[in-house]
């Protein structure tokens, strides 16, 4: 017996319901579902898991004591690069699964709005800071993540603690980029970490949020097209 391929072993299995799993309503709600569950699982858990750590001393005094009683700042620092790596290593990876999608709507007007608005994110500094800060916990070291505790040194904020990246010992690092190397100028001699991640997150969100709502006027047509057939499929088994 001769070897078979994938595509004819797949093709050897019929069932009643190939029809409706094979209609491009479903084939695209399968693709589409795929990078929300990715988002909403995965990467917007990342961000809370990361904002969760961040807010938790700021906004419990008892957090706050046992922190300091059982940590210091290098232990601080370790998880908080490995929260903020996760979550920014999980928007590469949605970004890849999303351009995978985006090539089945190539040239279309869903295709250039979503490249026109991608290029607003992309643009923003803290988009390529953080993009490069990844790198630089990859392939250099832990970044220089600390706390500044007590007002005295927070210019009259009510905060009495506050995560920071202290940017001058980034600058040894030869892998950023020009907006990278900007921002941490602009910024210098820290960056407050939780107003870099919200507003990191804010952009993506708002990207994301516009575009499963795409979904509906680009696919609802053949998506209800594919619930008649799969209506039509049960009434037949019942019957």
């Amino acid at each position: 017996m001769r070897d078979k391929t994938v595509k004819e072993l797949m093709g050897s299995i019929s069932s009643p319901w190939d029809e409706y799993r094979n209609h491009p309503g479903q084939v695209a709600l399968f693709k589409w579902s795929d990078i929300q569950d990715f988002y909403s699982g995965i990467v917007v858990k990342n961000e809370l898991l990361l904002m969760q750590y961040l807010k938790a001393p700021i906004e419990s005094d008892d957090v706050r004591e046992r922190l300091f009683e059982s940590m210091g700042e290098s232990e601080y620092r370790v998880e908080a690069t490995r929260r903020l790596y996760n979550y920014v290593s999980s928007i590469s990876s949605l970004a890849d699964h999303t351009m995978r999608l985006i090539k089945d709507y190539e040239g279309s007007k869903f295709d250039k709005k979503y490249k026109e608005r991608l290029q607003k994110v992309i643009q923003y500094s803290e988009f390529a800071f953080l993009k490069d800060l990844r790198n630089y916990a990859a392939h250099y070291q832990i970044p220089p993540i600390g706390y500044i505790i007590g007002t005295n040194r927070l210019l009259g904020r009510k905060e009495s603690f506050l995560p920071v990246i202290y940017t001058g010992d980034l600058f040894d690092y030869e892998g950023w980029s020009k907006v990278s190397k900007q921002y941490m100028i602009d910024n210098f001699p820290e960056i407050e970490l939780i107003k870099l991640v919200n507003t990191y997150a804010q952009s993506i969100n708002g990207l994301y949020a516009w575009f499963f709502k795409q979904f509906n006027s680009i696919h609802g047509k053949e998506l209800k097209e594919s619930e008649l057939i799969k209506r039509r499929i049960i009434d037949g088994q019942i019957g």
